[in-house]
Parts: C-alpha cells; sequence; structure tokens
C-alpha cells in the first residue's frame, strides 16, 4: 500500500536548512519515497512562494536554485497547484477551524491530494477527520493524521510506513 504524506513549508525547510535529529528523522522518512513506493510525498505550490521569499530577499542564489529544481522535480515530491477546489475546500477549512490562509491553503492541498499524514510543526493545525460543508452541508471525505517533525514522531511515522 501507496502511503500519501503531506510536507508543510516549515518540514520544506527543515528538510534542506536544517539541522540535528529533526533534519535526520526527515531525511529518513522522505528517503522512503527513494527506489519504492512506500511513500509518495506532497505539498502545494504555496510552498515554494513561501521557501523563495527569504533566498531572494537575501540574494541567496544557492539555496533560491535548491528550491527551484525542488518544484520542478517530480522524482519524490508531487506539488499540487492552488486550483478553484482548493480555494473552496480552503474557505470551508478556515470557517470551521479558523486558520491563517496559508495553513489553510495546506490543509485543503494535503485533503485534494488524499493525503493521510501532514507533517507539520504548526501546532494551529490538527486532525482532520471528515467535514461537511456549512452551505451544503455535503459532507467532504478528509481524514488526515498531523504528524509534528518531531525525532520520535518522526521515527514512529518511518517505522510505520517501513
Amino acid at each position: 500500500m501507496t502511503n500519501s504524506i503531506y510536507l508543510d513549508t516549515n518540514v520544506l525547510i527543515a528538510l534542506f536548512e536544517g539541522k540535528g535529529s529533526s533534519h535526520d528523522g526527515l531525511w529518513k522518512l522522505v528517503s522512503l519515497a527513494v527506489g519504492d513506493t512506500t511513500a509518495v510525498f506532497h505539498t502545494s505550490a504555496l510552498s515554494f512562494t513561501e521557501l523563495l521569499t527569504k533566498p531572494y530577499r537575501d540574494r541567496n542564489h544557492v539555496l533560491a536554485r535548491q528550491y527551484l529544481l525542488l518544484a520542478r522535480s517530480e522524482d519524490w515530491l508531487s506539488v499540487w497547484p492552488v486550483t478553484p477546489g482548493v480555494i473552496e475546500l480552503t474557505a470551508v477549512i478556515r470557517a470551521r477551524f479558523r486558520l491563517k490562509l496559508p495553513d489553510a491553503i495546506h490543509v485543503a492541498t494535503a485533503a485534494t491530494s488524499r493525503c493521510q499524514y501532514l507533517v507539520t510543526s504548526d501546532l494551529g493545525i490538527t486532525d482532520l477527520m471528515g467535514l461537511a460543508h456549512p452551505i451544503t452541508d455535503e459532507s467532504i471525505e478528509a481524514s488526515i493524521k498531523v504528524i509534528r517533525p518531531d525525532p520520535i514522531s518522526l521515527a514512529e511515522l518511518t517505522r510505520t510506513l517501513s
């Protein structure tokens, strides 16, 4: 069975710019996608707006190029566009959970890409188990478990997926 895991922007920053045990745990997690179908990783195109801002501000050509290559790579990370469907689901999520716009876009994209897990350090984002549209009461199918990028949680998720 292939597991779908959504990576929030803060996790991608930790993966490419971080150090320490969380950084190592993230690399072990994403290594599950290399040469195997155990895990598929997803993020939103929004992530690259967030990722590129600081390297552009600091004129860090090396880091900016690394993120641009990641955005264009399909080796292990699927980048999802912010579609009209994602925008509507974002509004539903913001209405229900009062998340900031970027956080709600990440959750909506994770739901749209049918991810079982969302790895994020944003404490305002919590598990999502079903949702109803506030106007139509239509059920929105979504079941996402939030994983914090601490060494213990990452090791547990990696073990579960292996």
